[in-house]
């Protein structure tokens, strides 16, 4: 198996010391290197033999349009997300990835190679379903830590004080847009034929993720089922606070996920 690393990324080299720590060789000089200049926007990622693994591109839609791109040039493509440090190098990875499974399949030594242990990395589905569901975690991570420091005293002052609950719905409510529109927008790059009810698709959801087909997908419907109400949730914030001058209007306003 030859592994180059392309671009200049940091993690990307983090990468390559963790697998030639683990007996991988580094080709600086992989035959087929030359044809992704001709894709022209690949910018940063690993190429495993004959995969481009893409650890950089931004946006739902830039990472379809890239496999695309590499399925034209005879090449397999997955796409990995997380956040990546360099205590990984020692430590391990956090991976969120997604490509075809055949590609995942051959990638496999090196996604356990490069895990914490072998198997804790996450499949989520096709092209794209790493950066969603690494995206989504980051998202209801934020607002577990929102919601946190809403209730926490402000040690430097000292004091306690009322938490600013209007500040807080306010923001829990802009968030839960953002992901709302995301999964949106991530099932319509995924059209599913079969449709499940709300039941199924919870039932669906609490199988470990590796028994889920489409672990992403089901993520998505889940977070439509959860927040798709905008107009119910809007109406028990307006009554449990007064709202300011504007303030609905301002929520619906609120810029979306950007690049998507």
């Amino acid at each position: 198996m030859k592994i180059c690393v392309l671009g200049s990324l940091s993690h990307n080299n983090w990468f390559a010391q963790r697998l030639l720590e683990r007996g991988f060789a580094i080709d600086a000089r992989a035959s087929s290197a030359a044809r992704l200049h001709a894709l022209g926007h690949i910018s940063a990622g690993l190429l495993v033999d004959n995969i481009l693994v893409d650890t950089d591109t931004v946006g739902l839609k830039a990472r379809h349009e890239l496999a695309r791109c590499c399925a034209h040039q005879g090449l397999g493509y997955s796409e990995w997300a997380g956040h990546w440090l360099i205590p990984g190098v020692e430590q391990g990875f956090q991976l969120f990835t997604g490509s075809d499974v055949r590609q995942r399949d051959l990638l496999l030594p090196v996604l356990d190679a490069l895990a914490p242990v072998p198997g804790a990395w996450l499949y989520c589905g096709p092209a794209g379903a790493g950066y969603y569901a690494a995206k989504v975690f980051d998202a209801l991570t934020m607002a577990y830590t929102e919601a946190i420091k809403a209730v926490l005293p402000d040690l430097q002052q000292g004091v306690l004080q009322a938490p600013d609950w209007q500040h807080f719905f306010r923001q829990q409510q802009q968030l839960a847009q953002k992901i709302l529109q995301f999964s949106e927008l991530y099932l319509s790059l995924n059209p599913q034929e079969i449709t499940l009810d709300p039941w199924q698709q919870l039932q669906a959801f609490a199988l470990p993720p590796r028994l889920q087909g489409h672990f992403s997908a089901n993520l998505a419907h889940l977070m439509v089922l959860a927040l798709g109400r905008h107009s119910a949730v809007q109406e028990i914030f307006e009554h449990l606070l007064p709202m300011e001058p504007g303030l609905a209007s301002a929520l619906g306003a609120a810029d979306l996920t950007r690049p998507c």
